[in-house]
Order: structure tokens, then sequence, then C-alpha cells
């Protein structure tokens, strides 16, 4: 069972986006992976380092050529957890998704459950290829044309435990 939660912020500019990273910040949880979608250049990098910065950590480059960049120890909500940020932008495929490692990463942050997982880009696989069992956070940026401002929409799906 799950809930569903969205919410959105029109036409947010650069000054303006301390209040969106407020509102994502108070949902983030551990075993959670948050989902970024937008064109390139949108922001999805900007938005992660601007959420890392409210966590209390040092942003880091875009992973677009590592494809992964790890931070460790930090807390959220008083637990010590693990942050990976992975952008899926050069990835052809689930055969080569597959070579990056991403599944040991998932499967070892699902079973220790202290883990913040942030994926660039993930649309371009079946949405049915992420793990169960952890909370989902889809954030979709867009900017409306001829503007310099963003649009944020977000979606979160919380895994709930069955009732007996």
């Amino acid at each position: 069972m799950s809930s569903l939660e969205s919410f959105e912020f029109l036409h947010i500019s650069e000054d303006q986006i301390s209040k969106v990273v407020k509102e994502i910040c108070t949902r983030l949880t551990s075993r959670q992976i948050v989902f970024l979608e937008g064109d390139p250049g949108a922001g999805k990098t900007t938005l992660v380092n601007h959420l890392l910065r409210e966590l209390g950590l040092v942003p880091s480059a875009s992973p677009t050529f590592a494809l992964h960049h790890q931070t460790k120890g930090f807390s959220l909500k008083g637990q010590s957890i693990i942050v990976d940020h992975f952008d899926l932008y050069r990835v052809d495929g689930i055969d080569e998704l597959e070579t990056t490692g991403i599944w040991e990463i998932l499967n070892e942050r699902q079973i220790s459950g202290q883990h913040l997982i942030f994926i660039e880009w993930a649309s371009r696989f079946d949405e049915s290829i992420w793990p169960l069992g952890l909370s989902k956070m889809w954030i979709k940026i867009t900017s409306p044309a001829s503007d310099r401002n963003r649009n944020y929409c977000v979606r979160i799906e919380s895994e709930l435990p069955s009732e007996l």
C-alpha cells in the first residue's frame, strides 16, 4: 500500500529557489529515491546542490561524466545516512545500466535503510525497474518559453506498511 502526495511551484526565479528547497527538504526521508527530470540545462544538478547545501553538505559537480557521486556521514532528521547521486543521461539502455553498479548500490542501500538517492534522467528507463519498498519522489523541472524562471512539479509516493 502506498500514499501519494503532489505539489508544485510555478515561475520560480533563481533567487526564489530556497522556498522550493526548504519544502522538498521537509519531505526527504532515508530509504528514498528522488528522480529528477527536465531538459538539458533545466537545473536538475543545481537543485540537487541546493538540497545538499540545505542539508549541510558541500555540493558536488554534476555526475554526468562520472555517472555517480557519493557523500557519506551526514544527518537527515537525526539519522546518519549516505547520499548517492546518479546522472543516467549518457547511459544507453538497460544493458549499459547494468554495468554502472547502480543495482549493487540500490540493493545495499535498501538493506541498510540509511540512504538518500538522487537519480537524474531515470525516465529513460521503465519505471517498473526501480526497487519496491522505497519511498519515491519525482521532481520535474520545466522552463516556460522565453522565461528564465522554472516550474517544479513534485510527486511523492511513500510505501506504507500493510495493515494486518
